[in-house]
């Protein structure tokens, strides 16, 4: 846990006579986070350190042909999540160059595993009692659009082969990891079943609706959601090969099981408000 503040001491101080062959960052998502915390990775790693990014740096277009290419980032200056991580990988790149273990980016697309807890849809369970309660679903942009998920077990593979295929990777790569294709319609659809809600509703809203009532979830939905999103990648089947054999309602199913029947945030009655003033406005 590269945020275990005790541990992290101990570790500089020279406590902890432990060495890993790998460490994978799913936390750090700025340059500030990855300043801190490498010198002592570089003192602990022999092998590889995954650095988790993300695809949302992509400007999208609702015209999408080409899928995004891992060397051809476009990065987006309206979300600073985005841009954060981004600004993180060039950092990254930089130390990379003086340590003697293989340093990996994997760019994530939509994710849903128990690995990397993803809550499906803005803000989390006021969304999923929004849904329970309402059958209807308030959608931002074209629910057909195409989006590529993974899970939690595609990473495990990937940790898994790691140890055979590291000799063969250049000192520093860049991977997308998304592998099933869907849309928003199967990914809601998948959630309903789970959550037996057998007709749900699916209302298209005005950005202008949402932007009048919560103008904080812009970022996210703007430049993310409404898109279609779409990656090569045949560089990490290359070399970890096929990563996904699940279906997309067990990833969902799974998802919700782990990372959403939870106790509920500190801001839930006034998420969930929120939510009901978006469908009836």
């Amino acid at each position: 846990n590269v945020d275990d503040i005790n541990q992290n001491n101990k570790i500089k101080k020279g406590e902890l006579d432990k060495e890993y062959d790998v460490v994978v960052d799913f936390v750090c998502y700025s340059g500030i986070h990855l300043k801190k915390r490498f010198e002592w990775i570089r003192e602990i790693c022999s092998m590889a350190y995954i650095f988790i990014s993300t695809t949302a740096f992509y400007k999208r277009s609702t015209q999408l042909v080409d899928a995004y290419q891992e060397d051809k980032a476009i990065v987006s200056k309206e979300w600073d999540y985005a841009r954060s991580k981004y600004e993180t990988e060039v950092i990254l790149k930089s130390l990379a160059k003086n340590c003697d273990f293989r340093t990996i980016v994997i760019r994530l697309g939509h994710t849903i595993g128990s690995l990397i807890p993803v809550n499906l849809g803005n803000p989390g369970h006021a969304y999923i009692d929004f849904l329970s309660e309402t059958n209807k679903v308030p959608f931002i942009g074209s629910i057909d659009n195409d989006w590529m998920i993974g899970s939690s077990k595609g990473i495990y593979k990937i940790l898994d082969i790691l140890p055979n295929v590291i000799e063969s990777l250049p000192h520093y790569d860049v991977f997308h990891y998304s592998s099933a294709k869907t849309t928003w319609r199967e990914i809601y659809e998948c959630l309903f079943k789970t959550m037996c809600i057998g007709r749900p509703e699916f209302i298209e809203k005005e950005m202008s609706t949402i932007e009048s009532i919560t103008p904080e979830w812009i970022p996210s939905i703007k430049y993310h959601k409404i898109f279609p999103d779409l990656y090569d990648i045949s560089k990490i089947k290359s070399i970890f090969g096929e990563l996904e054999s699940e279906s997309i309602q067990k990833i969902i199913s799974r998802a919700y099981r782990r990372n959403l029947m939870r106790d509920k945030e500190s801001n839930y009655e006034y998420n969930l408000k929120r939510m009901y003033k978006i469908l009836n406005a």
